[in-house]
């Protein structure tokens, strides 16, 4: 196949960037016309201006002119340069990700963003990023995945009301207001009329403080704060709306996408981790996600490489295994053992200080009580969320193997995350021990997993010598290493 040029949209792309020169005409115009109004003078100094334009579109065209690309049923060329000339070659074989973004500036040209990655290249950018026509787009697509879609082995769509919810349950700050509302209901029905007259009294004295200066500064604030939140949520809605997937053979697709459409291919030899997510609030509601890594997905549009949106557990592994049938989830063989404090410690220290701090005031002063055992009230309740979260996370944790099938269950943050890996896809394992750790015959197991960049899991909490074993059956050791 002969050599081909970008789309001619990618001339304005490739000066985005330098649009910042036109300051100089623009400063020009406003200084001898708006100004002084010397339209004459202006006029003489046209050709700075014409120059500067000039420069600003000669950029682009030479990036677009000396830029040009082919592909075959071996691979993607892509060639650059003019004196100095360069060629990169993608083997089809290597290439994991595959995607057509088709943002809503682009889709009246007929126009489409292609990105192409393997497991080499750069942690941010793509290994090839085009600029092509939508026909020429998927006939690439056709050409170097040499499978077509149809027909489908196993396809998945998500309900609309389920995106919403994943969408409201992972925006920035929502969850906070949620839980505030959550917690804050129960403690109006535990504490009755006293936490009414306390919240009344409260806000009728920050009625009076606002009323005369700063009302008017902090009603703007929370309208731009929630415009922001109301951004970021629509931004990540149209994202996800119309969310589906297929597989066939060994390739999945996943599309999504509103006002722009974005169509992403995978080989699946080549995806290296799945995890199945519970966050917070989902885990209240028994709901989860699941999530994928693979070279390129999610790399600079900010996703979090959902395979599957919001759904029950049980759902959710039912679509794994569906969508992904040759991987296989396994019971835990290895779990912490003798570290319970390790994950409840934390919470368990804050609320005994809070106690103590609530009861000897409370005790020694009279007439504060009913106030300071509200206040604890308030804060037990976030505490008391945080040490059953805990609790279910040392539940949770553990790793098994099964047909060289690995799954790690452990706890992110507030998450509880179950990752499943095969084992040709761990690239490396570490020990970490506290000097408390090591006195008691304890490790953390930091498993690495093949990608772009820094995947770890971290499964804290294990005996050292159950975790060298282990690791041994992996073959991640050596036998005299053990």
């Amino acid at each position: 196949m002969k050599k081909r040029f970008q789309h001619p949209i990618n001339i304005l792309e490739n000066i985005s960037g330098k649009l910042f020169l036109l300051i100089i005409p623009v400063l020009r115009t406003l200084i001898y016309v708006i100004i002084h109004g010397e339209l004459a003078g202006w006029l003489q100094g046209a050709w700075l201006d014409l120059l500067v334009v000039l420069v600003i579109l000669g950029s682009g065209v030479y990036r677009w002119a000396f830029l040009r690309y082919r592909y075959s049923d071996k691979g993607l060329w892509v060639y650059k340069g003019i004196l100095c000339t360069a060629v990169l070659f993608l083997p089809k074989e290597q290439i994991s990700y595959l995607s057509r973004q088709e943002p809503w500036y682009l889709r009246p040209l007929g126009a489409v963003k292609l990105q192409a990655d393997t497991d080499g290249g750069g942690k941010r950018n793509y290994d090839v990023s085009l600029t092509i026509t939508r026909k020429e787009s998927v006939r690439m697509v056709d050409t170097l995945f040499s499978v077509r879609l149809e027909p489908v082995e196993e396809r998945y769509r998500a309900k609309t009301s389920r995106i919403v919810l994943y969408t409201l349950l992972n925006t920035n700050n929502l969850s906070g207001i949620l839980y505030f509302a959550a917690g804050f209901t129960t403690a109006m029905r535990i504490f009755g009329q006293q936490l009414q007259y306390i919240l009344r009294e409260g806000v009728r004295w920050i009625a009076d403080f606002f009323s005369n200066s700063l009302s008017p500064a902090l009603a703007v604030l929370a309208a731009i704060l929630l415009l922001f939140w109301a951004g970021i949520f629509l931004a990540h809605l149209f994202y996800l709306l119309q969310f589906r997937c297929r597989r066939s053979q060994n390739i999945l697709r996943l599309s999504c996408g509103l006002v722009s459409q974005h169509h992403t291919h995978m080989m699946v030899s080549r995806i290296n981790s799945v995890t199945l997510v519970e966050s917070n609030l989902s885990r209240l509601i028994g709901m989860g996600y699941a999530t994928l890594r693979c070279s390129g997905y999610g790399k600079r549009d900010g996703t979090n490489n959902l395979l599957v949106p919001s759904c029950s557990m049980k759902e959710l592994r039912q679509e794994i295994s569906t969508l992904l049938p040759e991987w296989k989830e396994t019971e835990n063989q290895l779990t912490p053992h003798h570290c319970i404090w390790r994950y409840l410690g934390f919470p368990a220290i804050l609320m005994g200080v809070v106690t103590v701090l609530a009861l000897i005031p409370g005790l020694l002063v009279e007439g504060i009580g009913a106030t300071l055992w509200t206040v604890w009230g308030l804060f037990w309740l976030p505490m008391s969320w945080l040490f059953w979260l805990r609790w279910r996370g040392y539940r949770h944790a553990g790793i098994g193997v099964k047909d060289g099938w690995v799954t790690i269950r452990t706890m992110k943050g507030y998450r509880l995350t179950t990752t499943l890996v095969h084992r040709g896809r761990i690239v490396m394992a570490q020990f970490r021990q506290s000097p408390f750790q090591k006195r008691a015959g304890q490790c953390d197991l930091i498993c690495y997993i093949y990608g772009e960049g820094r995947d770890r899991v971290v499964l804290p909490g294990l005996t050292e010598t159950e975790a060298r074993d282990f690791l041994l059956r992996l073959g991640i050791l050596m036998p005299e290493e053990a």
